[in-house]
């Protein structure tokens, strides 16, 4: 009986509710326009606001954001102001070229070899070819004289012109290349074309310069050349033939040998001057066995 009774006591109490809220619902549904929204404002203020703390911690955080873009800024102006950053576009090409190039064989010594050394060679063109005119010793020359422009952009061949008169030489710089090939031959190569104009047979020589860092061939010319240290070689050449000299010297890895060929006594007072003997050719290192060209053969060294 007490649990009868219980049960209708819940039952009672749903359907109380349930009437009030029907009671309520139709109350709001026959209510005037401005009742309900009079009814909605109320319920808006009793609903806690959820907005007012984000727009809060929005606020904290762009000022945040600003303070360290502020601090920032005035530390990379202290910083400049107390000690100055060094200035790259000022590097000289002589401080540029002083810089160590270490050497990218690390662990080869350790590497058993063949003895004797197996025969290996490459040919190394000249990283550098420039005029030099002994009767005007201020005249630069031109280092880029094929440079040319295309639809795509400027084009610099390496082709560089190799002339030979009475008055103008050449000078030659190498680089040694590669790991252990420091038995070097310098090589002078001319076809018999290249020498048919000479009136006569006739002497050149081949020089040592005092000069083991990169040449500035924009500015080189006769006046300011590397100086004479030593003559390797010299060569008679005689009119529509061949000519192929060559000299050996030891080259180390990533060392630079710098050369000068001009006839024999060109630029001293007792040089005949007055005939005119001509040897010219463009040397291109696209060729792979060319008729004339002045170049290296490094071979293998024990």
């Amino acid at each position: 009986m007490p649990s009868q009774l219980k049960f209708w006591r819940k039952g009672e109490a749903h359907r109380t509710t349930i009437t009030r809220h029907n009671h309520e619902t139709h109350s709001l549904l026959g209510a005037d326009p401005s009742e309900l929204h009079l009814v909605k404002s109320a319920h808006d203020d009793v609903r806690p606001s959820s907005s007012c703390p984000s727009m809060a911690c929005n606020i904290i955080a762009v000022l945040l954001c600003i303070t360290c873009v502020a601090l920032n800024w005035l530390i990379s102006i202290t910083y400049s102001t107390c000690r100055s950053s060094p200035d790259f576009r000022s590097v000289s090409r002589e401080q540029y070229h002083a810089l160590r190039r270490p050497s990218p064989f690390l662990g080869f010594d350790s590497i058993p070899r063949a003895s004797p050394p197996i025969p290996r060679m490459l040919i190394n063109y000249p990283m550098a070819i420039a005029l030099v005119n002994s009767s005007r010793p201020e005249q630069v020359f031109s280092d880029d004289p094929q440079q040319h422009m295309t639809e795509t952009g400027t084009v610099s061949p390496e082709v560089r012109p190799v002339v030979l008169t009475n008055e103008i030489g050449v000078i030659v710089q190498f680089r040694a290349m590669d790991y252990q090939m420091e038995r070097c031959e310098l090589h002078i190569k001319m076809a018999g074309a290249d020498t048919a104009t000479l009136p006569g047979s006739k002497t050149i020589g081949v020089y040592r310069l005092a000069s083991d860092k990169p040449l500035d061939t924009k500015s080189l010319s006769y006046s300011n050349r590397p100086a004479r240290i030593a003559t390797i070689g010299r060569f008679s050449v005689a009119p529509a033939s061949p000519v192929d000299w060559h000299h050996e010297f030891r080259c180390i890895w990533d060392s630079i040998s710098t050369f000068e060929v001009a006839f024999l006594g060109q630029g001293m007072q007792e040089f005949d001057d007055g005939q005119d003997f001509t040897i010219q050719w463009w040397q291109d290192k696209d060729q792979s066995h060319p008729p004339q060209a002045i170049y290296l053969i490094q071979r293998e060294s024990s």
